[in-house]
């Protein structure tokens, strides 16, 4: 895409779409937002005393490793490029190209979850997820041309996007009320 889209074209592509998450941010579902800082633990105070209730919080630890392990992938990154232009000869942009549709397949799942978990237990999505998830980048060793990566990226995208929500979704429900966004903040970093 990089090769084909001239630079300005591709600022206004992600400005539009930033614009289009800005607009759902502001949107706030009551499904999602309504009776959030009804308790009095919700409201809460300053910042270090969130802080100390957070991380007093045993139940969010494990919702913490979790992402941390499996994002653990030593072999993902810069590994991956070096293989992609070393091993199957492709140009540096088609790098640029599997991440870009590798993290375009988790789209789909995200909203998919959102739908899911309303109607599926917990339990099985979490254990789905990270069944599937799990092992999605394994396949990377045995594909041989620069095709068939760039084929592959959107599916295992979305195969990783099954456990990433299921991670988060553990996660927010294991933290206190009204300290959501710091946990998240933990969870992503």
């Amino acid at each position: 895409l990089a090769e084909k889209v001239a630079p300005q074209t591709t600022f206004l592509i992600l400005g539009a779409l930033s614009a289009g998450l800005a607009l759902f941010a502001a949107w706030k579902p009551a499904a999602v937002y309504a009776h959030v800082y009804d308790q009095p633990m919700a409201k809460g105070g300053d910042v270090w005393s969130d802080v100390r209730r957070l991380v007093r919080t045993r139940a969010i630890y494990a919702p913490i490793l979790l992402p941390f392990l499996y994002n653990f992938t030593p072999g993902f990154s810069t590994p991956l490029q070096f293989h992609i232009t070393n091993e199957l000869h492709a140009p540096p942009s088609a790098y640029g190209d599997f991440f870009s549709l590798y993290y375009l397949g988790f789209t789909p799942f995200f909203l998919l979850y959102g739908w899911l978990v309303k109607r599926v237990s917990f339990r099985i999505l979490l254990w789905t997820g990270v069944a599937i998830a799990g092992p999605n980048i394994a396949i990377l060793p045995f594909i041989h041309s620069a095709g068939t990566l760039i084929a592959l990226a959107a599916p295992m995208g979305a195969l990783a996007a099954i456990g990433w929500c299921a991670f988060c979704d553990l996660a927010i429900r294991s933290c206190p009320q009204g300290l959501q966004g710091t946990l998240m903040l933990l969870v992503t970093a």
